[in-house]
């Protein structure tokens, strides 16, 4: 990959973790929101590629993970919103902006 790709990589991907910080610190965004999530996604991917090339390898791992996460709760963000649609009621603890499941009399409606 030539150097100019791998540092604008890099550089978007600081833009978009700072940018997506801002946004939540300022009340802007959610931490479960999609934009959020998303843009610690992209932000992540840059500074893996950015880490990569230039064998920053603390980097890279951190930025692994963090695109780990950011997937994870983007999973769990669609599976919410999928039993929501369905007719359930999946959040609890809005203060906290804790999100966890019922128990559902059926079974486990996610493995469907």
């Amino acid at each position: 990959m030539s150097a100019l790709w791998v540092e604008v990589a890099g550089w978007i991907g600081a833009l978009f973790i700072l940018g997506s910080y801002t946004l939540l610190t300022t009340g802007r965004v959610k931490p479960y929101s999609r934009v959020y999530q998303w843009m610690n996604l992209v932000g992540a991917l840059g500074f893996v590629i950015n880490g990569a090339e230039n064998r920053a390898y603390p980097l890279m791992t951190l930025n692994i993970i963090w695109v780990g996460l950011a997937i994870y709760s983007m999973k769990k963000r669609h599976r919410h919103e999928r039993l929501a649609h369905l007719g359930f009621s999946t959040l609890q603890g809005k203060t906290t902006g804790v999100v966890s499941l019922k128990t559902f009399p059926h079974g486990d409606l996610l493995s469907a």
